[in-house]
């Protein structure tokens, strides 16, 4: 039987871990986008095109941020639980 302290760590841990994952991925997808932008301008592609090329970039902008995010989001939620004296108390 897993204690109650891990699941809570692994369900804080991954809701922090998704929120971050999520927020951090779009905002680098805009950024990205923007970029693409210039296939619509300059080069006179469709803006099919260009969502295609914006889409097929999510999965790899995920791919290199993930470790980072989840580095990120088990800190958070260790010294978060300092704060609280949750640490101390195990």
């Amino acid at each position: 039987m897993i204690k109650l302290i891990y699941k809570k760590f692994y369900f804080d841990t991954a809701a922090v871990f998704v929120a971050a994952l999520l927020i951090t991925s779009l905002i680098v997808w805009t950024i990205q986008a923007i970029n693409y932008f210039d296939f619509v301008t300059e080069d006179g592609h469709s803006l099919k095109t260009y969502f295609v090329y914006s889409l097929l970039n999510f999965p790899k902008i995920i791919n290199r941020i993930l470790p980072f995010i989840f580095l990120i989001s088990v800190f958070y939620i260790l010294v978060d639980y300092e704060k609280k004296n949750i640490l101390d108390i195990l």
